[in-house]
């Protein structure tokens, strides 16, 4: 037990030596190493997200859907980064998507397909199932080809695959405009 515990100690005492170290008062004329601020504060602002952009997706993860579009259209009037846009669109459009406004939710879902990130395959399926509600088979069956090739090209194996492939054998084997939620690919693919 010994053997155990005195390493433990000793790195803590040179934890509580470093931290001491750092906490002195640097003197006047003594320079700061270059690039270590801006390395923490650039590590520090890219970690972070808008608070709209978090409100957003945990009220989508919740099925909070009114909530979620409404925050969506809020973070999506600041600047956001490529990434953050390309959620909030995703978000607009499974939220809208989910409430019944297909006429609004196409538009989240042409922005989200139009971003063009890395997860494109998910938007597609997104816009897919869009399309499967309004009876649009046709666009549908498009975009489900257009993910299953995009899959293919950025060579993405596993879960995507088969979500994709089940998308298209169900947009396959429907005649009916409307498709029961039970059977239908779901619709919040995660971004």
């Amino acid at each position: 037990m010994r053997a155990r515990i005195r390493p433990l100690v000793a790195s803590a005492s040179s934890l509580a030596a470093l931290l001491l170290l750092a906490s002195q008062p640097m003197p006047a004329d003594a320079k700061e190493p270059s690039g270590l601020s801006e390395q923490r504060m650039e590590s520090i602002v890219r970690g972070r997200r808008p608070t709209s952009v978090r409100r957003a997706m945990s009220a989508l993860d919740r099925k909070h859907d009114e909530r979620a579009a409404r925050e969506a259209d809020r973070a999506l009037r600041r600047k956001l980064s490529r990434g953050d846009h390309e959620m909030m669109m995703h978000a607009g459009c499974v939220a809208r998507l989910r409430m019944g406004d297909l006429d609004a939710a196409l538009d989240y879902c042409d922005g989200a397909v139009n971003a063009g990130g890395k997860r494109h395959w998910a938007h597609l399926v997104n816009r897919g199932n869009l399309h499967l509600d309004a009876g649009r088979h046709g666009a549908a069956t498009a975009d489900f080809e257009a993910a299953d090739v995009w899959l293919a090209k950025n060579k993405v194996r596993g879960e995507p695959v088969e979500r994709v492939r089940r998308a298209m054998d169900y947009a396959a084997t429907t005649a009916a405009p409307a498709s029961p939620a039970s059977m239908r690919v779901s619709d919040d693919v995660a971004p």
